[in-house]
């Protein structure tokens, strides 16, 4: 998450209020290739009457799109990674 003058933190919350007057740029995830050690895919809602952001993780047939991946001739890496979420 980056708050405007005030830096860049890397934190892992699943709630962040937002404060009136400053400005975010929340990451919303990634439904696929994570980075965290997290495999399920992530989304955010932005709930605008609270001014709160929620992250949530779902589940998915990581099998499946690893088949997929494999199957469209993509480096081997990619499925092994849906797995692992590095």
């Amino acid at each position: 998450m980056f708050v405007r003058d005030q830096g860049v933190r890397q934190e892992r919350i699943e709630h962040v209020h937002i404060e009136p007057g400053k400005k975010y740029f929340i990451n919303a995830g990634s439904v696929g290739q994570p980075r965290d050690g997290n495999w399920r895919a992530a989304y955010c809602i932005y709930d605008v009457e609270n001014k709160l952001v929620e992250l949530v993780r779902v589940k998915y047939d990581v099998a499946t799109a690893q088949k997929k991946i494999s199957k469209a001739g993509l480096p081997q890496l990619l499925a092994e990674r849906l797995a692992l979420g590095r």
